[in-house]
C-alpha cells in the first residue's frame, strides 16, 4: 500500500505464498494503482509464479560462484578479454605471475603483456576461435618488472549477453622446459653413450623386432644395425645357432620380470673368430608395469677371460716357483738345486726334457751340467759361443725357441740325430754376465712357444742365477774364511817362528800344505851383490839353493822388477824356458812377488800339477803380502838386533876406552903431577942451595940442574901443547917435498951428545935411493925426535940407537918411504905393544926403567903420521932388539 502511494506507475516486487500444503511460493507480482474516486486507488495485482525461474537463476548464481572459485583457485593464469584485448577479468594466479594487482591488470590489454605473439596475429586468432574450438599455443608473458617468460596456452571464445569474448589459460612452462630440456639433454647423452659404450646395447620388443643395436655390438659380433634391424631376433638366432638355447632362457627369464646377470657364452663372428660375450638384460615395462620391450647389454669378455687365465696361469707359475725356491732352499749341493729347477720347469711347461748349461771358467764354451728326460750320453756336452740354440742364446743374452728343431739349420753338431721338436732356451745372467743356459724340449706339440713360455722359462733361468750366485757367495765366504785362516795360520805361525830362516821354512811348508804344491821356494836380492840368491827351497826343489846362476834368473828378475805375479808358466811359454832346470821339474809354476813398504823384497814360487785357480791365486796374493811383511819384519828386527849388538859392542868397547882412558888419565895426572913435581923440587932445591952461604963453588953445577930441570918442564909442557893442538887439529900441516936422510941427519946430530954421555952408540945410515916425499917437516921432525929420545932412553950404556931411510913398492904398485929407528934395549913385552899408541899409556919397560915419561909421546907420534896418510911398525924381540917404522906415501902437494 505504501509503495502504490508512493510510485504512481506501476512495479514489480517479489513476494511469496503459501500455498495449501503450507510452503512458500516465490511469485513476482506486478502492481499497479488505478485512481478511484473520492481520493481512493485501487491496485491491480497481476501475480506470476517464478519458482522454476527462481530456481534456475539459483542454480546459475551457484554455478557462477563455483566457477569464480574455480577459477581463482586455478593453478595456471585465467584472462577474460573482448575482441579488442582489453582484459575483463583475471584470476589471483594472473597477478601473481605477472606481478600486478587486479585493479592494475583490469586497466591493461593483452599486447601489454603478450611478448611472443603479435597483436595482429593475435587478433586474427580471435577471429577464428568465434568459428572453431579452442586452440593451445605457445607464447611469452611480460610481468611488471619487464622480465619473459614462457607460457602455454589455451584459448577458447563465449558469448555473454550476445558480445563474444576470449578466455585464454596461460599456464607458465618455465620449469616444464627446462625440464624438457633436461630430458632432451639426458636422451643426447644416453644416446651418445650408448653409441659411444663399449659394451653392446640391444633393445627389441615383444615382436622380436630389434629397436637398438648400437656400434658396440657391431664390433662385437661384426654386424651391422642395418642387417640386423631388420630381422631382429631371428637374425641373431641364424647368425648364432649354438647359443640360441642361451638366447632363449634369457629372454624367458626376463619375460617372467627376473633381470639376468652375465651369462657367458662364445659367440661365433660373422668372420669366423670366436668370442667371450657376457650377457645381461633386463625387461622395459610401461607405466603400468606392462612389459613391453626386453634391453641387453653384451660385453666383450675375451680379454678379461684371457687375463683371467692368465692370472691363473701366473699363479701356478708363482705357485711352482715358491716350491722350487723351498725346495732350493733346503739343499747345498748347487747340481741338486739346478736339476730341481730344471724338472720344475720342464713340469710347468708341459716339456718332456731339459737341460741346463754353465759357461767354463777356462775358455768360452757351455758345458751340459744338468739333465731332465736327456739320455745320459748327453751330459758333459760342450757347446761353443753361437753353436746350437744354447750357444745362440749364450751369445746373444735372449731367449730364444725352435718349432723344430730337428730340421733347424742351426742345430749344434752334438744333437745331429736327435729327434728334438719344439726347443726353448733362456740365459743365465749374473750382473749382466751369461753364466749359463736353461732349455726346455717338447716333442707333442708342434705350435711355436708364446712368449709367455719364454718368459716363465726366463724366470727358472733367473731362479738358477740367483742360486749360483747365492752358492758363488757361499764358496766365496767359504773361501774368504779359509783364506782368513790360512793367513791367520801362517801369521800365527810365522810370529812364533821369530828367525828368519825359521820363517821361510814356515813359509814353504804352509804354501806346499795349503795350495798341494810339490814344490816351493823363496827367492831374494842379496842386498850387496845385487844378485838373485834362493835361501831355501822345498819339496821336488828342495835342492835348489844359492846363488841361480845369470842365465837363470830371466823370468824371476822380471817379476821382481816389475812387482806384478806371474800365473800358470808353462811348457811352450817364453818364461818357461828361462826358469831353471829344476823348476821346470814341475809343469805349472806361479811366481809371486813379495812387496813390502811398494818395494818388492824377493818372491815366491810354487809348482804343481794342475793350474791354479782365481781363489788359489788370491790366496797366494793375500799371503805374499804377509809373507813380504813378515820377512819385512824379521830383517828389521835382525838389522836392530844386528845394530844393537854393534851399538853395545861399540859402547863395551867405548866404555872399555872410557875405563882405560880414566885410568890413564889417572896415570896421566898422577905421572904428570909426577913428572911436574920433581922438576919443581928440585928447582926448589937447587935454589936454596943457591942462597946459602959457604956454596959459591957449586953454584955452576947449581945452575946446569936448574936448567936441565927447566929444560924439562919446558919438555912436558910442550909435549902436551902438542896434544892438545892435535886432538883440536889446530896443527896445520903445511907439506913441503923433502927428503928423509937430512931430516934424519938433523934428529942425530941433535941427540948424538945425549947419546954419548950415557954411552950409547947413535949412527946414522942414509939411503940415496929413497926419493923425497911431501911432508911437515917440523911435525916430522917431532915424530922422530920422539922416536930417538925414547931409543936413547931406553938402552942400555954400551948398548946402540941407528937410525935409517927406507923405500919399498905396495901391493898395490905404490911407491912408499919410510924411516927406522933402531935400538938394541930391552925388549918391549908383547902384550904392551898394541897399546903403546894409547895415550898416557906407559909399558912394563918403561915404568921398570925409571925413565920419566907421561905416555903421550908415541901418541903424538902416532896422530901426525896418521895426518900424513902414513903408519908405524912396531917390531921387538929378545934378539933383534926394538925398532919403529914410520911409513908414509910420495903423496902430493898440499
Amino acid at each position: 500500500t505504501d509503495l502504490c502511494q508512493e510510485r504512481r506507475g506501476p512495479f514489480q516486487l517479489e513476494v511469496r505464498f503459501r500455498d495449501p500444503s503450507g510452503g512458500l511460493t516465490p511469485t513476482r507480482a506486478t502492481v499497479s494503482r488505478i485512481p478511484g474516486d473520492g481520493g481512493q486507488a485501487t491496485a491491480i495485482w497481476m501475480v506470476e509464479n517464478v519458482a522454476e525461474r527462481k530456481r534456475a537463476e539459483e542454480a546459475v548464481r551457484e554455478s557462477e560462484r563455483r566457477f569464480r572459485l574455480l577459477v581463482e583457485r586455478a593453478a595456471d593464469a585465467v584472462f577474460l578479454h573482448d575482441m579488442q584485448g582489453a582484459i575483463v577479468d583475471v584470476n589471483q594466479q594472473a597477478c601473481e605471475s605477472l606481478g600486478y594487482t587486479r585493479d592494475e591488470l583490469l586497466k591493461l590489454a593483452v599486447r601489454d603483456i603478450e611478448a611472443a605473439v603479435p597483436e595482429d596475429a593475435q587478433r586474427g586468432l580471435w577471429r577464428s576461435l568465434t568459428a572453431g574450438a579452442p586452440q593451445t599455443l605457445q607464447g611469452a608473458h611480460r610481468r611488471k618488472d619487464g622480465s619473459v617468460f614462457p607460457v602455454e596456452l589455451r584459448i577458447g571464445s563465449f558469448d555473454i549477453d550476445g558480445r563474444p569474448y576470449i578466455l585464454s589459460l596461460a599456464r607458465d612452462v618455465t620449469e616444464r622446459q627446462r625440464a624438457e630440456a633436461a630430458l632432451r639433454e639426458t636422451t643426447e647423452m644416453l644416446q651418445a653413450l650408448v653409441q659411444a659404450a663399449p659394451v653392446g646395447v640391444t633393445v627389441f620388443d615383444l615382436d622380436g623386432r630389434m629397436r637398438l643395436w648400437n656400434p658396440a655390438a657391431e664390433r662385437i659380433f661384426r654386424i651391422s644395425a642395418e642387417r640386423i634391424l631388420d630381422r631382429g631376433l631371428e637374425a641373431l638366432r641364424d647368425l648364432q645357432p649354438d647359443n640360441v638355447p642361451a638366447f632363449s632362457e634369457v629372454i624367458q627369464e626376463v619375460l617372467q620380470g627376473r633381470p639376468v646377470s652375465d651369462v657367458e657364452v662364445v659367440a661365433v663372428r660373422s668372420d669366423g673368430v670366436p668370442v667371450d660375450v657376457a650377457i645381461s638384460a633386463a625387461p622395459l615395462s610401461d607405466s603400468g608395469g606392462r612389459i613391453r620391450a626386453l634391453m641387453g647389454v653384451l660385453e666383450d669378455v675375451t680379454e678379461r677371460k684371457r687375463a683371467e687365465a692368465a692370472i691363473q696361469r701366473h699363479s701356478r707359475e708363482l705357485a711352482v716357483l715358491y716350491e722350487t725356491s723351498l725346495d732350493v732352499a733346503r739343499r747345498s749341493n748347487v747340481l741338486d738345486i739346478l736339476q730341481v729347477i730344471v724338472d720344475r720347469a720342464a713340469r710347468l711347461m708341459g716339456a718332456e726334457m731339459g737341460g741346463i748349461y754353465l759357461m767354463r771358467d777356462d775358455r768360452p764354451e757351455l758345458e751340459l751340467v744338468v739333465i731332465h728326460n736327456l739320455a745320459p750320453e748327453y751330459r758333459g756336452v760342450r757347446l761353443a759361443l753361437g753353436e746350437g740354440l744354447s750357444g745362440k742364446v749364450a751369445q746373444t743374452g735372449e731367449p730364444q725357441a725352435v718349432t723344430n728343431y730337428a730340421a733347424w739349420e742351426g742345430r749344434a753338431a752334438a744333437y745331429e740325430g736327435a729327434v728334438f721338436r719344439r726347443v726353448a732356451a733362456a740365459p743365465l745372467k749374473r750382473a749382466g754376465k751369461v753364466i749359463g743356459v736353461i732349455n726346455v724340449t717338447d716333442n707333442m706339440r708342434t705350435d711355436p712357444f708364446e712368449a709367455d713360455e719364454l718368459r716363465v722359462l726366463q724366470l727358472f733361468a733367473d731362479q738358477a742365477a740367483i742360486a749360483l750366485e747365492n752358492a758363488r757367495l757361499f764358496e766365496e765366504t767359504r773361501r774368504r774364511a779359509a783364506h782368513l785362516e790360512a793367513i791367520t795360520s801362517v801369521a800365527a805361525a810365522l810370529r812364533a817362528a821369530g828367525r828368519r830362516d825359521q820363517m821361510m821354512s814356515v813359509i814353504l811348508a804352509r804354501l806346499q800344505e795349503l795350495l798341494g804344491a810339490h814344490g816351493a821356494l823363496l827367492a831374494l836380492e842379496d842386498r850387496a851383490t845385487r844378485e838373485i840368491v834362493v835361501p831355501q827351497a822345498s819339496g821336488t826343489w828342495s835342492a835348489m839353493t844359492g846363488v841361480l846362476p845369470p842365465g837363470a834368473t830371466g823370468i824371476f828378475a822380471d817379476v821382481m822388477a816389475g812387482g806384478r805375479p806371474t800365473w800358470d808358466v808353462g811348457p811352450g811359454t817364453e818364461a818357461w824356458e828361462s826358469l831353471p832346470p829344476s823348476v821346470r821339474e814341475l809343469p805349472v809354476v806361479a811366481l809371486v812377488p813379495l812387496v813390502e813398504q811398494e818395494k818388492v823384497v824377493g818372491l815366491f814360487g810354487v809348482g804343481r800339477q794342475e793350474p791354479f785357480g782365481d781363489a788359489e791365486r788370491s790366496l797366494l796374493l793375500a799371503l805374499a803380502e804377509v809373507v813380504g811383511s813378515a820377512l819385512h819384519r824379521a830383517d828389521v828386527l835382525e838389522t836392530l838386533e844386528q845394530r844393537v849388538q854393534v851399538r853395545t859392542r861399540e859402547l863395551a868397547e867405548a866404555n872399555e876406552r872410557l875405563t882405560e882412558l880414566d885410568r890413564l888419565k889417572s896415570n896421566f895426572v898422577s905421572n904428570v903431577s909426577h913428572e911436574l913435581r920433581t922438576p919443581i923440587t928440585n928447582v926448589l932445591l937447587y935454589l936454596d942451595l943457591l942462597q946459602q952461604p959457604g956454596r959459591e963453588e957449586r953454584r955452576p953445577t947449581y945452575l946446569q940442574v936448574l936448567r936441565h930441570e927447566s929444560e924439562r918442564l919446558g919438555h912436558l909442557i910442550e909435549d902436551l901443547l902438542t896434544l892438545s893442538r892435535v886432538d883440536q887439529e889446530a896443527v896445520k900441516i903445511s907439506r913441503e917435498l923433502r927428503s928423509l936422510d937430512p931430516l934424519l941427519g938433523e934428529v942425530a946430530a941433535a941427540h948424538r951428545a945425549r947419546a954419548q954421555a950415557k954411552g950409547v952408540a947413535l949412527t946414522l945410515e942414509p939411503n940415496p935411493e929413497v926419493p923425497p916425499a911431501w911432508m911437515g917437516y917440523q911435525p916430522m921432525i917431532q915424530v922422530f925426535n920422539n922416536l930417538v929420545a925414547n931409543a936413547v932412553a931406553y938402552t942400555q950404556p954400551g948398548g946402540s940407537v941407528t937410525l935409517g931411510s927406507l923405500v919399498r913398492r905396495s901391493a898395490q904398485g905404490e911407491t912408499e918411504v919410510g924411516a927406522r929407528v933402531w935400538n938394541g934395549g930391552p925388549p918391549i913385552p908383547p902384550e904392551d905393544i898394541p897399546q903403546l899408541f894409547q895415550r898416557f899409556f906407559r909399558g912394563r919397560t918403561g915404568r921398570e926403567s925409571g925413565e920419566p915419561g907421561t905416555g903421550l909421546g908415541l901418541s903424538i907420534c902416532k896422530e901426525i903420521v896418521d895426518r900424513h896418510g902414513g903408519w908405524i911398525d912396531v917390531v921387538s924381540s929378545e934378539d933383534q932388539g926394538t925398532s919403529f917404522t914410520v911409513w908414509l906415501p910420495i903423496g902430493v902437494e898440499g
